[in-house]
């Protein structure tokens, strides 16, 4: 009998916007007997429409079809066919125009897990990243595989209804779990957050190197890693299990500066914490 997993999961608008706006983010865990499924999709409102109902579309397909990368462009253009036809929802003329023209665009992350062999397929595209941690939280695999905080200063690579997959940038990677790991997805804004807060802790040069190399340029994200360094002696385990507690802590973190503003997604899955 397979053994039961911690699961965990939010998703919370960005801070201080109008009661009218959507979370852009969307998130959907999927359990039964043998498996978990999970999956994260950031919506991008700054390119096309309708980026909130195109993350849930995709985040909904992905729970029904868990695609793999060497499906993904024929999953993507299934998923498409409906959501095309959106364009008759949207009276504005202008508006209209622009859907037809740049699409709707979002991040994908997500997990398959068999908890029998405890074998956890992840796939990604864009900067929605997955973590795997050890059960003393060291680092043990990242999905993008060379994740740094540079990482999050270029701009996503994301999936749209209106253009190809660019296949070479679908990272899909295969992790053994041992009890007691940890599995973290995370949308960009709290995973820059959670990144830093582990590259901290870790003694490392490389983790060092990582940190300086964001220091040097000044941008939102480089402010809140300052942010982090001057006022912050949390550690990683903490800092997830006060999310685990209340979700609200997200406000908090935001309020103190540690965090960029932007819509905050989040699952953690693990077998034997919390």
């Amino acid at each position: 009998m397979p053994s039961n997993f911690y699961i965990n999961n939010f998703s919370i608008s960005k801070p201080e916007e109008s009661d009218n706006r959507k979370n852009e983010d969307s998130l959907k865990v999927y359990e039964d007997e043998n498996s978990i499924v999970a999956v994260i999709s950031d919506g991008a409102g700054g390119t096309g429409l309708l980026s909130a109902d195109w993350s849930q579309t995709l985040v909904d397909n992905f729970i029904k079809d868990k695609p793999t990368k060497n499906r993904l462009d024929n999953w993507l253009g299934k998923t498409s066919e409906d959501f095309m036809n959106r364009e008759n929802e949207i009276k504005d003329s202008f508006k209209r125009k622009k859907f037809k023209l740049e699409g709707s665009s979002a991040t994908l992350s997500g997990i398959e897990l068999d908890k029998s062999s405890r074998k956890v397929r992840t796939i990604t595209y864009g900067d929605t990243p997955i973590f795997h941690f050890s059960k003393d939280w060291t680092l043990k695999n990242t999905n993008p595989k060379n994740l740094t905080l540079s990482s999050f200063r270029k701009f996503p690579y994301l999936l749209n209804w209106k253009y190809i997959i660019d296949l070479e940038h679908v990272d899909e990677q295969e992790w053994n779990l041992e009890l007691g790991d940890n599995l973290i997805i995370a949308s960009d804004g709290l995973a820059i957050f959670l990144f830093a807060i582990f590259l901290l802790q870790d003694a490392t040069q490389q983790s060092k190197e990582n940190i300086d190399e964001v220091l040097k340029t000044r941008d939102k994200i480089s402010d809140s890693i300052e942010t982090i360094l001057q006022e912050t002696n949390m550690n990683l385990e903490s800092i997830i299990e006060y999310l685990i507690k209340n979700e609200k802590f997200i406000l908090d973190f935001y309020n103190k500066r540690y965090l960029i503003a932007d819509d905050y997604s989040f699952i953690y899955i693990s077998q034997g914490n919390f």
